[in-house]
């Protein structure tokens, strides 16, 4: 109960809209380290769905790199609309620089204080469970009645949004397609995508694939406290 309680207060703050959820979460470095690191695998592409057969086409990031594309406020798959960042205008001339010096303590969060580190006395476990689905990849999801050039699909401009954080995009020299963002789309916890979990492996002794329990309920999970349990004692063994 306590636990709903805290997720639905979050959620009153954090909005449930794209205008109420850029001005939250975009001046926030907590979040923001939440996004991918420049350690994830691909993972934003577009994906158009033609009549006879759909495909997909990775995005570019600015020499391949995540925090370029987080600061990046123009191209059509933006990550951050910056003109919903400061709807109250308390920021009205700095408000660009208030945000990428969000991104900024993520990216040092990410690449400085983290890194590749890790101890060598660790052990994890992650879930992977397909009836708790993660966003492993973001796909952009639009229909068309004829392809358009993976070269042209990096660029366009977006002429409206809606509430869920659809997008009407002109693409340069070619059409306006409307973009869906893809839902919930690899094993999981329901937040965190087996992906992610499994990012230790081969830099600590033990990491585990598990299943069914959702991310906030991981310890009221019996086998989970029991896991963790017997790992401690194994950490505490090769230290005495």
């Amino acid at each position: 109960m306590l636990d709903n309680y805290a997720m639905e207060k979050f959620a009153e703050i954090a909005g449930s809209t794209t205008d109420e959820t850029t001005p939250v979460l975009a001046l926030s470095p907590g979040p923001l380290e939440l996004l991918p690191n420049h350690l994830y695998p691909k993972w934003l592409f577009a994906q158009i769905n033609l009549p006879a057969e759909p495909y997909t086409v990775e995005l570019n990031f600015p020499d391949k790199n995540p925090y370029k594309f987080y600061r990046d406020f123009e191209c059509w798959y933006r990550a951050i609309n910056i003109r919903l960042a400061d709807p109250a205008r308390k920021f009205p001339d700095v408000i660009e620089e208030r945000v990428e010096k969000a991104i900024e303590q993520a990216e040092r969060f990410h690449t400085k204080l983290l890194g590749t580190y890790y101890h060598p006395n660790s052990a994890a476990f992650y879930c992977a469970d397909p009836h708790q689905l993660s966003f492993g990849k973001c796909h952009w999801i639009a229909m068309a009645s004829t392809a358009v050039s993976p070269p042209k699909l990096q660029t366009g401009t977006i002429d409206s949004h809606t509430f869920s954080g659809a997008r009407n995009v002109t693409i340069t020299k070619g059409p306006m397609l409307f973009f869906e963002p893809s839902s919930q789309n690899e094993k999981g916890d329901g937040t965190v995508p087996s992906t992610s979990g499994d990012g230790p492996a081969g830099n600590i002794p033990h990491v585990f694939r598990t299943a069914g329990y959702e991310h906030q309920g991981a310890y009221k999970s019996k086998a989970m406290l029991a896991l963790t349990q017997h790992l401690i004692v194994k950490l505490l063994q090769r230290a005495i």
